[in-house]
């Protein structure tokens, strides 16, 4: 496996691009040479598009992947905060028709790119943004793979028409979604996909705090997060 790619080898900037009547800011962060790339939409966590989220484009850049992460707040202004309260009110802030609309701009615009491979596109996302990345799944057939840290699972009718590989995370004390869903998704991935896991954390009250593992790096040690993420992408979108 090769080693990750220095900052010196990728390349940031900020693109917008066309959502209904208005814009979507998103970040771009690829690799700057070689390409095309496989693709990963990252959908953040209802602090917003904040550094944490931008430095985990670039580790996953750093990966061999082209990053896109699309601000689902741009029309709010694109905020950014600290505060605990702010943040759980803006959780709701995007409706899911809404937010599942603006990533479906965000598909066409990473189709649009001349850096990535359109036939490998995956699609991973923690805390306000992981009930997204599984419907995203659902109802689009370029995401050809998923790393959602638990979200809601979708309903049955929704389920049927998943069929990208996909790597879920559940704590078992996260209370809000039930071991029934979790199994629901887990029997879609193992008897009609074929491909997927879904990784039950004993204990684990919270599973977005996995993005803890990505702070340092995203390839750690073996068995850890960061390790699992990575080589489910690798598996499942990089071209053999």
């Amino acid at each position: 496996m090769p080693s990750p790619l220095s900052d010196d080898d990728l390349a940031s900037s900020t693109v917008e691009f066309p959502n209904g009547a208005g814009q979507i800011l998103a970040l771009f962060c690829p690799p700057k040479k070689g390409g095309p790339f496989p693709a990963l939409i990252l959908i953040h966590e209802c602090w917003g598009l904040n550094d944490h989220i931008k430095d985990i484009a670039q580790r996953l850049s750093r990966e061999g992947f082209a990053v896109l992460p699309p601000d689902l707040f741009s029309c709010l202004g694109n905020p950014v905060t600290r505060d605990a309260q702010k943040a759980a009110e803006r959780m709701n802030a995007p409706k899911a028709e809404v937010a599942l609309a603006e990533l479906s701009s965000t598909i066409a615009c990473v189709l649009s790119l001349k850096e990535i491979r359109a036939e490998e596109i995956g699609v991973i996302a923690f805390c306000m943004g992981r009930t997204y990345a599984l419907l995203l799944a659902c109802r689009h057939r370029a995401i050809r793979a998923a790393v959602p840290f638990c979200g809601q699972v979708p309903d049955h009718q929704e389920l049927k028409t998943l069929s990208a590989p996909v790597l879920y995370v559940w704590g078992t004390r996260y209370n809000w979604i039930t071991e029934e869903e979790v199994y629901r998704l887990k029997g879609r991935l193992e008897r009609k996909i074929g491909a997927g896991e879904v990784k039950i954390d004993p204990g684990r009250a919270t599973p977005s705090s996995i993005t803890r593992a990505t702070r340092s790096t995203t390839r750690s040690r073996p068995g850890t997060r960061g390790n699992r993420t990575t080589a489910f992408f690798e598996t499942h979108l990089k071209a053999s």
